[in-house]
């Protein structure tokens, strides 16, 4: 029997450490949702950048009233399938500012090409409109007046960005499609976790690969502990040198129940970053950040033609699906997606392909519900022009492909369908470059 884990190889986890000169100050992670005061502005004419409507002497107030996350085809009947650009605008009080901290911008998805300023400079600009990105506003919000956020968002199909057509066949739904955050931590903190958990027996075994990053010149000591559902607790003293270090924590679990679509159980992973004991008492009370992730327990083998779940035969039944509902566009009430998705496990469904990648909320629930996903880089139709297909949006394709699977790894229902439906099926678009690619991103050969 022929074993492969469809899952991509690339698992791993980072947890940075950010120190202060002196000490490590024992503060807590904390995060606000941008939801509300945001001001929008047509550009139907696209002279904003010309005009600088970034200046903070902008009289933003004037703009149109809007919440986010909502696509701009919703504010108003009249912006319904609006291709074009638009402007956003929302002032941080000036109280938010932090020092001997850690501050970030997290966009959950701006679609498509976006530009954002903070207090008329330039911050960030991202040309994927299906992934969050991130921007680092340490030391840069003003403590003393308000700080003024403006993020330019063009959603014209163009070639060169993906799905790589002119004319796509879903909704290119314009703006803030997913939550902004303004995370603040201290200057140790979690940065990510990756979890990985097969069936050994009547329990499982896994590991979490952790990444710690130093960015002081200082060495300093930590503890790091795990808490696994039916686990013991793992505690470690570790030093991380300037620059950060790598470590893996394994675990075993004596009894734990495989996840699968008949039967779709998650286990909670509790990590836990605070000042080492060596420097402080009682580490309790100098908690620096917890983080809480659900993984779930599976293992995915081949046999001949056959593809096995957890040993068993998998027979897939399974859907396309768009995550829009009618003039609610992608951003629909929860009850609306549960109430789809649970009429869809009636139906017998197991498995949900995708064009693009869903929004993490969504993805929660498919790990709940029990789905196995299909999850596709929208890469459609390869660049095509009158000439035959372009290789060159191979540039924007593959990064896109590893944060995507970086941000869904520890998902247990995934298997990624490297490029969309259209773009790898004859020879002429499969080239080798985006096979080495996506050989050295699975860890395998690619069939």
């Amino acid at each position: 029997m022929r074993t492969r884990n469809f899952f991509p190889a690339l698992l791993w986890c980072f947890v940075c450490l950010f120190p202060s000169v002196s000490a490590v100050a024992a503060h807590r992670s904390a995060t606000l949702t941008l939801s509300s005061g945001w001001r929008f502005q047509i550009d139907v004419y696209d002279v904003g950048e010309k005009e600088r409507w970034f200046d903070v002497s902008t009289d933003h107030q004037r703009w149109s009233s809007v919440d986010a996350p909502r696509s701009w085809d919703t504010f108003e009947p009249s912006l319904w399938g609006y291709e074009g650009v638009g402007w956003y605008s929302i002032a941080l009080p000036a109280e938010l500012a932090r020092t001997n901290s850690v501050q970030q911008l997290r966009f959950g998805r701006i679609n498509y090409h976006s530009k954002v300023w903070l207090n008329g400079e330039l911050l960030a600009e991202n040309t994927n409109g299906y992934l969050p990105f991130l921007a680092d506003v340490t030391g840069k919000l003003r403590a003393g007046a308000p700080n003024v956020l403006v993020i330019r968002v063009d959603n014209r199909p163009r070639i060169e960005w993906l799905p790589a057509a002119k004319q796509i066949e879903w909704i290119q739904y314009g703006g803030i499609l997913q939550p902004v955050l303004l995370e603040t931590k201290p200057l140790l903190f979690i940065r990510d976790i990756t979890v990985h958990a097969a069936p050994d027996g009547a329990g499982a075994t896994g590991d979490c690969l952790i990444a710690l990053e130093n960015r002081t010149s200082a060495e300093e000591p930590i503890e790091l502990s795990l808490q696994i559902e039916r686990a013991p607790k793992i505690v470690r003293q570790i030093s991380v040198p300037a620059g950060g270090v790598h470590t893996r924590v394994p675990f075993t679990m004596r009894r734990a129940e495989r996840w699968s679509p008949e039967s779709p159980k998650l286990y909670k992973l509790e990590v836990q970053l605070a000042k080492s004991h060596s420097n402080v008492g009682n580490s309790h009370d100098q908690l620096l950040s917890t983080e809480v992730i659900q993984f779930g327990v599976r293992k995915i083998e081949t046999k001949g033609r056959q593809l096995l779940l957890n040993g068993e035969p998998l027979r897939i039944r399974g859907v396309n699906r768009y995550d829009e509902y009618d003039r609610f566009g992608p951003n629909p009430p929860r009850r609306l997606i549960e109430a789809d998705l649970k009429l869809a496990k009636r139906a017998g469904v197991n498995l949900i392909r995708t064009h693009y990648p869903q929004s993490p909320e969504l993805l929660d629930l498919f790990d709940r519900l029990g789905f196995l996903l299909l999850e596709e880089l929208p890469i459609n139709w390869w660049g095509k022009t009158e000439a035959g297909y372009s290789t060159n949006i191979l540039a924007q394709a593959l990064p896109g492909l590893e944060r995507m699977i970086a941000r869904d790894k520890n998902h247990p229902f995934i298997q990624y369908a490297p490029f969309g439906p259209y773009g790898v099926v004859s020879v002429e678009r499969k080239p080798k470059a985006a096979l080495r690619a996506l050989s050295k991103i699975y860890g395998g050969r690619i069939d």
